[in-house]
């Protein structure tokens, strides 16, 4: 019992590492969406895709012959072209009637459920590449999830839960902030364009591994010794 409780702190303490931080201007970017509910799809997605990689890349051999870069440029690409989309926005309507991605009749109904798909394909595509900072989650997939599968699919579900939780606060209070600042009104306003434009870099840095570069270099600062050392006392 007592690890379903360090499992649901660890995932919703886990927003506040350095790991993270690829996942939050994606966010902050659904944020400035009219839809109070993208970044909830994003979420969903996002999570969904964790429980999915986790299982068959940390505790099968199904993907095995998939090298990590693969994974990692598939996710940046689909990042940076959102990307795209924000920061470029005729650019891309040239694009989509040029390609007849856009039907003449029911525009409406289809665009609201192309953007929510879409929502949930841009969190998902983080899926692969997301790597815990969370000892908890490391005993997890590394540990229980391939001697004990139910038990290990029952505290991964606890730990994304309180992740979920933690990353559905920070979109709330930053679409707020966006919505009460008005950033959110203008579809080609600066503010819109500039978080595309964060968007198209973290696809960069997803594609090419500069994050891993990025995040080996926080460890070495000790940028998750509190993490490790709260969930050390949890646990305990």
């Amino acid at each position: 019992m007592i690890l379903v409780i360090v499992s649901f702190i660890a995932g919703a303490f886990s927003v506040l590492a350095p790991c993270i931080l690829p996942m939050i201007p994606v966010l902050l970017a659904r944020g400035v969406n009219a839809n109070r509910r993208s970044a909830w799809w994003v979420i969903g997605g996002l999570v969904s895709s964790i429980f999915l990689f986790s299982i068959l890349l940390k505790s099968t051999t199904l993907l095995i012959d998939i090298p990590q870069s693969a994974w990692s440029v598939i996710s940046g690409v689909i990042v940076a072209i959102f990307g795209v989309t924000m920061a470029f926005p005729r650019l891309w309507e040239r694009v989509s009637e040029r390609l007849s991605l856009r039907a003449q009749q029911g525009m409406a109904a289809a665009g609201k459920e192309r953007g929510r798909w879409g929502d949930v394909l841009l969190g998902a595509s983080l899926g692969p590449v997301f790597s815990a900072c969370s000892p908890t989650y490391l005993l997890i997939v590394a540990v229980i999830l391939p001697q004990e599968p139910l038990a290990g699919v029952g505290y991964l579900l606890v730990f994304l839960a309180g992740l979920a939780m933690a990353l559905g606060l920070v979109a709330a209070l930053g679409s707020g902030l966006v919505r009460r600042l008005g950033w959110s009104m203008d579809p080609d306003g600066i503010f819109r364009r500039s978080v595309g434009v964060v968007l198209i870099v973290v696809g960069v840095m997803l594609a090419t591994g500069f994050d891993k570069s990025i995040l080996s270099w926080l460890v070495s600062q000790g940028w998750f010794d509190w993490q490790v050392e709260l969930e050390s006392r949890l646990a305990q």
